[in-house]
């Protein structure tokens, strides 16, 4: 049980570039034109680790950390995670895709290379309906900035909602979905994030704050509450977030505290080392590009098939 948990590095300057855009001044039309073509890298990276996954292969191949974990398709270790991620945010066709995860598949085991082939379940809509329906959301928290006090806008159910009712919930998540289309973080799954599992082992921090950094402007509207917590909560939202100043501080709590975080729901299992070693590894990732960081739920679900 729990929630569709994820780790993320955070952009500062995409963050700036959204709400600039919700609040109707600027254009987002070049990340969005960029989120499509990550977006179709992501999915043939994910087809070998999904392709992997079918040959149901003992070894050093773990679905959860190597399909539904890290981004893309990355099976190396170390200071090479992040690069292997850079590579796959470089790949500009299917061949250059294909070319980093063969590569991936050789440091599992040289034998995969030639065994696997990627998974062809599942297609993508073309470039011109991925836009749509990658900016829809942060189209729709426009809208509801943009309409009169009292007024609604209509979601994708057909249902007039508050205007209002809308912003106060679902900005920083929306924001927050859209840069990971940019800069993808860490799934995960359960009562796994770095505030909880602080808090569960008593360490006391003042690193993280509320996700305001990512409303911007919108702060402007000084009579408008948002739904703003230093943890999760619920499902669909951001909890804690890190300043990019901070993180190294993270990085080094997470580090100096491993042990008992890994131990913090019943004792240690391999289950849990595999959680708080993505969460290190995202927060690394955050550092090494000198990123904010923040937990979510619901950003990415793999029941669902949204990954990273």
């Amino acid at each position: 049980m729990g929630f569709d948990t994820s780790h993320h590095p955070v952009d500062d300057g995409v963050v700036a570039r959204l709400t600039e855009y919700i609040v109707g001044r600027g254009s987002i039309d070049d990340l969005v034109a960029e989120a499509v073509r990550l977006e179709k890298v992501r999915f043939r990276a994910n087809a070998w680790g999904l392709g992997v996954s079918k040959l149901r292969r003992e070894g050093r191949f773990d679905p959860f950390l190597h399909v539904w974990g890290r981004p893309f398709f990355v099976t190396v270790e170390g200071d090479a995670v992040g690069e292997a991620i850079d590579r796959y945010l470089d790949a500009r066709t299917d061949a250059e895709v294909d070319a980093i995860a063969k590569e991936m598949l050789r440091a599992l085991d040289p034998a995969l290379a030639d065994e696997v082939e990627p998974s062809n379940e599942g297609s993508l809509p073309d470039d011109e309906a991925l836009a749509i329906g990658l900016r829809a959301s942060l189209d729709l928290i426009r809208a509801a900035w943009a309409a009169p006090r009292g007024g609604t806008v209509v979601v994708p159910s057909g249902e007039a909602v508050p205007a209002e009712e809308l912003l106060w919930r679902e900005v920083p998540l929306t924001v927050l979905t859209f840069a990971a289309h940019l800069r993808p973080g860490w799934m995960d799954r359960g009562y796994v994030w770095p505030t909880v599992l602080l808090g569960e082992a008593g360490v006391e921090t003042s690193l993280f704050e509320t996700p305001e950094p990512l409303l911007g402007p919108l702060l402007d509207r000084v009579d408008q509450r948002f739904f703003l917590h230093t943890t999760i909560l619920e499902n669909y939202m951001v909890g804690g977030y890190v300043a990019a100043a901070k993180v190294p501080a993270l990085r080094a709590l997470l580090e100096e505290h491993q042990e008992t975080l890994v131990a913090v729901h019943d004792g240690p299992s391999a289950e849990m080392q595999l959680s708080v070693a993505k969460l290190l590894e995202a927060v690394r990732d955050a550092e090494r590009r000198g990123l904010a960081f923040a937990e979510a739920t619901e950003v990415y679900s793999g029941f669902s098939g949204i990954m990273n």
